[in-house]
């Protein structure tokens, strides 16, 4: 039965990394954050635009140390037949997290956004999973930089098992507790290699 399980959960990682491709963010299976280590940031709160005017985040509080993410592409590219599209947003639960004086946010997908699927048999087969930024705050403008899965890639294959991980489709896939993921970013918050420049954004309102 274990087995059975763990090629369920190979499969359903499977389908979300060809959904991630685009983003090149690196999955993990447990939060990197929980309530009860999350910080709060007041200033966080609100509409952020892309220095592209092309995606938006928007920051809402949820619960105590918690936000609501809606990631809108305003335009994407259509994956069947590659003509541009009108996006739609993306709902997140978010954790912020600060680890050796960096500011961290793990994204997890809002159970709104599963209600909202229309197949109950892809939605099965859809794993939610976790991603990590490193996040600066200054003022109106906000820099968001994903935990690059090429830099990561290399120091596993150069140093061996860094952190749990399972290797997938060539994408690695963390597998870690919250607290060895914890002990992976306090070991490498500092790496510019790890988070490299990120995306800018403007505070809208």
């Amino acid at each position: 039965m274990k087995g059975d399980t763990m090629h369920l959960l190979r499969l359903s990682l499977l389908m979300g990394l060809g959904l991630l491709c685009a983003g090149c963010l690196v999955m993990s299976l447990h939060p990197f954050f929980t309530d009860n280590d999350a910080v709060f940031e007041k200033g966080l709160v609100g509409t952020w635009v892309h220095a592209t005017g092309k995606t938006t985040l928007t920051f809402k509080q949820f619960g105590a140390n918690a936000y609501r993410v809606t990631y809108l592409q305003h335009e994407i590219s259509s994956h069947t037949s590659g003509k541009k599209e009108q996006g739609e947003p993306g709902e997140f639960e978010a954790h912020l997290g600060r680890i050796g004086g960096a500011l961290f946010i793990d994204l997890y997908p809002d159970k709104d956004s599963w209600n909202r699927l229309k197949n109950d048999l892809l939605a099965i087969h859809l794993a939610p999973t976790h991603t990590i930024s490193k996040v600066t705050l200054e003022g109106d403008k906000l820099t968001v930089a994903g935990l690059d899965p090429d830099w990561l890639k290399d120091l596993i294959a150069g140093n061996g098992p860094i952190v749990a991980h399972e290797k997938l489709e060539g994408a690695i896939v963390l597998t870690a507790s919250t607290e060895g993921l914890q002990g992976f970013l306090k070991k490498y918050a500092g790496e510019p290699k790890a988070f490299p420049e990120g995306e800018e954004f403007q505070r809208q309102n």
